[in-house]
């Protein structure tokens, strides 16, 4: 079944670039889009949506980033040298627990992870992992901005439709090429650098409604915290004390103090976050 959808959306994927090549022809010559062309982008915008509902699906329902994160657990473990029984034994979690995370049957909760990061002695940033593109559906007003600049630019002449050109490196992260771990009970952290960095983690964190809880494990680690609201409502404890910050609120705190945080509103949090000397032993 997989291998006659990959097929039919190959085929529709091809008839879609020369309906668009032949449109994009009638635009040059017309200086406009009327008539036929208008109903054609309509059509291409149908088919490139149709093909990808007939995209071959992976075999599993699990997040790409979570089963990326169990891979790169598992390498870490294995380069040195240590067996399920060994390593859950020395951060006080079941085997069956690293199993599940490392097959990418589950994510970690945030004070796992930590506890790996502290047992493979690697900085919280080794870990993020690139995250899956997305595909919204495209309108025909998109479909004709993406055959105006694969004509237009001669970089893209051999790319396929709808492919980014954009490769640039540097010190900028783009938003669209952030690593992200995706943890349990709804949380998600984007890295905002574009590098690895020993001594610093500066990273968005997401929390989905109804993610966290105010009353679970509190966890402890090296170094100092910084934060600040962007979206929602953030709930914080703070050894025995409890905050819930707004948009625009920000805080500090030494993250050797217990701590936690969870979603104390109805919609998404996102905040911003700089820890400093996590790994310092």
């Amino acid at each position: 079944m997989a291998q006659t959808n990959a097929a039919s959306c190959g085929i529709m994927l091809e008839i879609v670039r020369v309906v668009a090549q032949r449109l994009s022809d009638d635009q040059d010559r017309q200086g406009r889009i009327d008539g036929f062309a208008g109903k054609g982008w309509s059509l291409v915008a149908t088919l490139v949506n149709s093909a990808r509902l007939l995209e071959p699906s992976t075999g599993s329902d699990v997040e790409p980033q979570v089963a990326a994160l169990g891979r790169r657990l598992r390498e870490l473990r294995v380069s040195r040298g240590l067996g399920v029984r060994e390593l859950a034994r020395s951060i006080n979690v079941s085997p069956s627990l690293i199993s599940h995370i490392e097959l990418g049957k589950g994510a970690p909760s945030v004070k796992t992870l930590y506890a790996l990061v502290a047992a493979f002695d690697v900085p919280l940033s080794h870990l993020f992992v690139e995250a899956a593109p997305t595909s919204p559906p495209l309108s025909s007003a998109s479909i004709t901005s993406l055959a105006a600049a694969r004509q237009n630019s001669s970089n893209s002449k051999d790319e396929p439709l709808g492919l980014s050109t954009d490769r640039s490196n540097g010190p900028v992260q783009r938003v669209a090429k952030r690593r992200v771990i995706q943890l349990e009970h709804g949380f998600r952290w984007e890295c905002l650098t574009p590098g690895t960095d020993p001594d610093v983690e500066f990273m968005e964190t997401i929390i989905a409604v109804g993610g966290g809880n105010p009353e679970s494990e509190m966890k402890t680690h090296n170094g100092s915290e910084y934060g600040v609201v962007l979206q929602g409502k953030l709930g914080i404890k703070i050894a025995f004390d409890s905050y819930v910050l707004g948009p625009r609120d920000s805080i500090f705190f030494q993250s050797s103090l217990p701590h936690c945080m969870w979603n104390a509103g109805d919609e998404p949090v996102r905040s911003i976050w700089f820890v400093k000397g996590r790994s310092t032993q």
